[in-house]
């Protein structure tokens, strides 16, 4: 895949240039936050108003940055698969004749759509979410550091908190993931044995039963989603309510530094 970005350089430096500017003007507008609320404690009016006026101006240029980053991130992730399938036409073009039709036509049509779809979601979306989230890390990590020595070392604990704990639910995921296929393989399976029954059955007056054992196989298949459905809802709640908590007591610490 590196190939594909290197051709393409200039139309990804953009969306990653955004994603360092925006991450940049919310780290600046989280801090003025602060100087807001000093502000509010202190009762200057003055200077309430002055970093309430600031804050929205920041605001608004940070989401005017972020619509931009997110038209110039589309752009790129089109640009690269046009390239994916102009490569595809290329080799379809060395292909000799009957190499070429030894393969139905819906396979290729496949490879064009379905396999591309399939290379955007895994290669070019977790590049730009990983290389914004680095940006907004980095910025985060100076920020605190302008603070004090001891909010850094809290947000270093945090962050590394954060990046273990979903990784604790990805071998159970992965493994009700398997257990989802199986199932649903099994159920294709068993639903084509009795799809093709259906006509003896019927002729036997034996319907119900036809309809008893599709019954069953749709519960076999949906019992394993619901369980992989749960399971990721529980770890999803679990990681924002450690994600949340962590960040309350960071508060803490900045509050009974602020003593």
């Amino acid at each position: 895949m590196r190939c594909y970005f290197v051709k393409n350089w200039k139309r990804i430096a953009l969306p990653l240039f955004l994603a360092i500017l925006y991450s940049g003007i919310f780290t600046l507008w989280q801090l003025g936050l602060m100087r807001l609320f000093d502000a509010a404690a202190r009762l200057d009016l003055d200077a309430f108003l002055t970093w309430t006026v600031i804050e929205l101006a920041g605001i608004t240029l940070y989401y005017g940055v972020l619509i931009l980053e997110n038209i110039a991130e589309a752009r790129a992730v089109r640009a690269l698969n046009n390239q994916v399938r102009h490569d595809l036409y290329l080799s379809l073009m060395e292909k000799s004749h009957s190499a070429y039709h030894s393969q139905d036509t819906g396979e290729y049509i496949s490879w064009l759509t379905s396999n591309v779809k399939q290379i955007e979601r895994l290669a070019w979306s977790p590049f730009f979410s990983f290389a914004s989230c680095i940006t907004v890390v980095l910025f985060n990590i100076a920020a605190l550091a302008s603070l004090h020595w001891v909010i850094l070392l809290a947000g270093l604990a945090s962050t590394a908190v954060m990046l273990v704990l979903p990784k604790l639910f990805q071998k159970r995921m992965e493994r009700l993931g398997e257990v989802c296929a199986a199932a649903e393989e099994q159920g294709a399976a068993k639903l084509k044995d009795i799809l093709s029954g259906f006509d003896v059955l019927r002729s036997f007056g034996r319907a119900d039963r036809f309809l008893r054992q599709g019954d069953a196989v749709s519960r076999q298949i949906e019992d394993a989603n619901c369980r992989r459905t749960c399971m990721q809802t529980s770890s999803a709640f679990l990681v924002g309510l450690t994600g949340n908590i962590l960040m309350l007591l960071q508060m803490v610490i900045a509050v009974f530094l602020a003593l």
